[in-house]
């Protein structure tokens, strides 16, 4: 017994002595040159500040952690340090490596990485490792799995990053993690250029409140081959790409209390094994909200879904959902979604409507419904779109259109190769006369070059279309 308590007491001061030992650096400086530098001569439980705007070059790229449990963190979290991998095809480099079975201990938090260039994450490579990753910026990073991040069954857990602009041929962001978790996450401009515009191959892995939207290239926004994850209130709006692709996995994909709005399509399911969207919205998309591609036939199932909209809603596989398991087809009432908002108007049919109450969609109720009197408006017979005016115009015009009844509208600007500039609306409207302003900016705020542009009226399915002029 006396034995054991020397032995607790032993442990207790070891314990007290490498807290008290515990090393806080900064870098650059008189000691540390660079990042590498300072983590070869730390050790686990130490911290590394990075004070410097911009960090480029030997031993601030490539940097391994070595399987040191040492926190990398910006000096001012306010102003994030970025790490410029300054590489190419022909000189590739990516910023960070984890692959010594590095655990949360490892922390990059307050970081943009930019231009890296590597075969398998172009940003970061984490192989068998679970890292923390926090507060992340990665922006125009290329790879050829997983433009920002990839490797092999890597387990990080990343909070609150934003992928932007990267590209790979498999996962324009972030390809081949096992049992990640992945937070509060924003996907937004990544290109595959295979499959997996944003996300691919992420067995096991579970996104929460992330949004996925304007991805491009092919395959789907997030496509995952075999084993099984989770989407959980998560926003796929807008993409190019489907929004979600499962390829022959002996598991399911949970996909819970997801918004699926205006993609290529909604869910492709390919082989035998189809996910169990559940409190779902797949509304306007491209193409099907769900199709499934497979040598056998098979019968799909939704539980407590809103599908509406879509090029084709209850069809193929899921041809009997409707009015089953509390599934529904009705106008989901978004609050605003030519401004991003896809939080729900409270007359909407998807509130307290899911499994148990819950609303259905990523979003809860975000505005309350508008009331319009029948002698409030003139109510035209048909959908009319006027000529803007002024015509031409610097830098602003206003654009009138009436519907004579409730329908989802969106108005859109196009420049002459057909691509969109501007969103100027995107939501439901009561019947009635309109007006809406456009200044001239695309939808990143920048002004437009002058020339002729089309503005293009989607109702019901039906696109009505005019010219406009722009002289500067």
């Amino acid at each position: 017994m006396k034995i054991n308590h020397l032995f607790i007491v032993l442990l207790a001061l070891l314990l007290i002595t490498t807290t008290l030992s515990a090393r806080t650096v900064i870098v650059p400086s008189a000691t540390f040159f660079s990042i590498q530098e300072a983590i070869d001569s730390l050790a686990t439980g130490d911290t590394i500040l990075v004070d410097a705007p911009v960090l480029s070059g030997f031993g601030n790229r490539d940097i391994n952690f070595n399987g040191k449990g040492i926190a990398v963190m910006a000096f001012n979290p306010s102003e994030p340090v970025t790490i410029d991998c300054q590489a190419d095809l022909g000189n590739l480099h990516r910023a960070f490596i984890f692959e010594s079975q590095e655990d949360s201990l490892a922390v990059l938090d307050g970081f943009r990485i930019i231009n890296g260039y590597a075969d398998s994450g172009g940003a970061i490579y984490i192989r068998r490792a679970a890292p923390t990753l926090r507060n992340i910026t990665f922006e125009d990073n290329t790879g050829i799995r997983g433009g920002a991040i990839g490797g092999d069954l890597g387990r990080p857990r990343i909070t609150n990053c934003t992928f932007r602009n990267n590209v790979a041929s498999f996962g324009g962001a972030i390809e081949g993690l096992g049992k990640a978790v992945v937070r509060d996450c924003r996907f937004t401009g990544n290109q595959s250029l295979s499959r997996g515009s944003a996300v691919a191959d992420v067995a096991l892995a579970e996104f929460y409140d992330c949004v996925f939207d304007e991805n491009f290239g092919k395959g789907a926004t997030f496509d995952v081959a075999g084993g099984s994850g989770r989407l959980e209130q998560c926003l796929f709006a807008r993409n190019q790409t489907g929004a979600i692709s499962i390829v022959f996995g002996e598991q399911s994909l949970q996909i819970d209390r997801c918004t699926i709005y205006g993609n290529a399509f909604g869910i492709h399911s390919i082989g035998n094994t189809f996910t169990t969207p559940e409190n779902t919205i797949i509304a306007y998309n491209r193409g099907d909200a769900v199709f499934c591609s497979t040598t056998d036939s098979i019968t799909a199932r939704l539980y407590y879904c809103n599908v509406y909209g879509n090029n084709a809603d209850y069809t193929g596989c899921i041809a009997d959902n409707l009015g089953q398991d509390g599934n529904i087809s009705e106008p989901p009432l978004f609050c605003d979604t030519a401004a991003f908002n896809f939080t729900l108007d409270a007359s909407s049919p998807c509130v307290g409507a899911g499994d148990g109450g819950v609303t259905m969609g990523a979003y809860d109720v975000g505005c309350t419904p508008t009331d319009v009197g029948e002698d409030d408006l003139s109510l035209p017979g048909t959908v009319q779109l006027a000529q803007n005016y002024p015509n031409p115009f610097n830098p602003t015009t206003t654009i009138e259109f009436s519907i004579p009844a409730q329908a989802h509208v969106s108005l859109g600007v196009y420049n002459t190769l057909g691509r969109r500039v501007a969103v100027l609306l995107d939501k439901t409207l009561a019947a009635g006369e309109y007006s809406v302003a456009w200044d001239g900016r695309d939808h990143g705020g920048e002004s437009v070059a002058s020339g002729m542009y089309f503005y293009r009226l989607h109702v019901d399915g039906r696109t009505h279309s005019r010219k406009m002029l722009l002289l500067k």
